[in-house]
């Protein structure tokens, strides 16, 4: 005989019968499985009311039970942990008030931490928070849920000090002659200058080290850590690969015809737009790097060039934001608000935010070509801008930089430091890090040094 002892099957077992129900209850009990569900509930309304309150409430009690169904609880254990870890933080916390058994589930198991996790994996500001939090916090062995309360809290004073402008400031001298272009991460800038060379900041504003190969200004670059790679262009037309750990250049790209004015690239692509008007793409396969096709559609020089797998997005002197398709480089719609030349955007998931010579910012609908906002407030060209869910940051000839709230195009406030054009902005969750042709680099931070209190509450 087969026998399979995990497959319970569908098996009911009757309710028993009291054995002193009289022989006149036990005939309707036979019959009653044949009576429609109307003629059921009338002959239990009548017996019902032949009842006292006391046996009232004991049926009460009875019915109840069976009615209020606990899903959590009717689930294995492993399964309900499952299944509580798809929550946000505030539904756990509701979810804790329900019953002893549903608080048990939540903090005795790993769901706090799973949801910790996800938040570091799914969400940039939590990683950003996650590196910036003290080495204290991180080794001691804190419950994953205050860990999560501390973030939120520090999220939230960050977020107080963005919109109330609450920051501190100082600047770094360059010696560069000006600063074209900048990328910092979470223990150095990397910045491109007039000068013709790439240094290396601490950010305490210290210079590390000083790379030399262009034979004129750097005018982008960008480092990726993993790949230990620094890709640069220049006004000398070229684009220099070089080692991130050892500052060798290791390919010079010769293909533009003049001055390399942009450029962004992943593992697999390299893409730089040029004032000879072209979109180059290249492949990157390891320590290989091919030119793959032009894109050649602008009538003035291409000013910056972002991407993703779906879309490279350009922009002009010729007033026009092209789309292209990643893969083929069809392309796929324009751009068209700006009343002058687009000197800087930004592409990021569905939105396209651009800055022009005509001092405005527009904000776009990368699928529809659709201007969902226009920003003013620049006095002069609008020569940088980046943005994340909640905030605008953007640098102007006018010497300022700007913050602004995303959703409403409001005008949060003005950082008023350089003396010069600002060429480049980057921010995250605690500062905005900005370069001039004053030959300095900017720190803002909005964080403020008595909100590491509010982690240790």
């Amino acid at each position: 005989m087969d026998i399979d002892e995990g497959n319970v099957g569908d098996v009911s077992t009757p309710e028993p019968v009291p054995a002193d129900l009289p022989e006149a209850g036990r005939l309707v009990l036979s019959e009653i499985g044949s009576w429609s569900d109307s003629q059921r509930s009338d002959f239990s309304l009548l017996l019902l009311k032949c009842l006292d309150k006391s046996a009232l409430g004991v049926l009460h009690e009875t019915t109840d039970r069976i009615l209020r169904m606990d899903i959590v609880a009717s689930l294995p254990y492993e399964l309900a942990e499952h299944v509580l870890m798809m929550l946000d933080e505030r539904d756990l916390c509701r979810c804790e008030m329900v019953s002893k058994h549903w608080r048990s589930v939540v903090s005795e198991t790993d769901v706090w931490k799973q949801t910790f996790r996800r938040r570091l994996r799914t969400s940039p500001d939590w990683a950003e928070l996650h590196y910036y939090m003290p080495l204290q916090m991180k080794e001691q062995e804190l419950a994953y849920k205050a860990r999560i309360r501390a973030y939120l809290r520090l999220k939230s004073g960050l977020e107080e000090n963005w919109r109330n402008n609450n920051e501190q400031h100082r600047a770094v001298q360059c010696n560069g002659q000006g600063i074209y272009c900048l990328q910092y991460d979470n223990t150095k800038i990397v910045s491109g200058s007039r000068d013709n060379t790439i240094k290396e900041w601490d950010l305490q504003g210290n210079m590390k080290r000083q790379l030399e190969g262009h034979d004129g200004s750097v005018l982008c670059l960008q480092f990726d850590n993993d790949m230990d790679r620094i890709i640069s262009g220049s006004s000398d037309s070229t684009v220099r690969v070089w080692k991130l750990s050892t500052g060798e250049c290791t390919h010079v790209l010769r293909d533009h015809q003049q001055s390399v004015l942009h450029l962004r690239f992943n593992k697999n692509l390299l893409v730089s737009c040029s004032k000879d008007f072209t979109v180059i793409v290249w492949t990157i396969n390891g320590d290989v790097i091919e030119k793959r096709q032009s894109l050649v559609s602008h009538r003035a020089a291409v000013n910056v060039v972002e991407f993703d797998e779906r879309y490279i997005v350009s922009a002009s002197g010729d007033r026009s934001i092209k789309v292209w398709d990643t893969n083929t480089g069809a392309l796929v719609r324009n751009l068209v608000g700006h009343q002058r030349g687009i000197a800087c955007l930004q592409y990021r998931g569905d939105f396209v935010v651009s800055g022009s010579s005509d001092k405005f910012i527009r904000v776009w609908n990368v699928h529809t070509g659709g201007c969902l906002r226009v920003l003013s407030g620049h006095e002069e060209l609008v020569r940088c801008v980046r943005f994340n869910e909640n905030f605008i940051v953007s640098g102007s000839y006018d010497t300022t930089v700007r913050v602004w709230d995303f959703k409403s195009g409001f005008l949060l406030h003005t950082l008023r430091g350089h003396t010069n054009r600002v060429f480049r902005v980057q921010f995250d969750a605690y500062k905005i890090v900005s370069s001039s042709q004053d030959d300095r680099i900017m720190i803002w931070n909005f964080h403020r040094p008595d909100q590491q209190s509010l982690l240790e509450e």
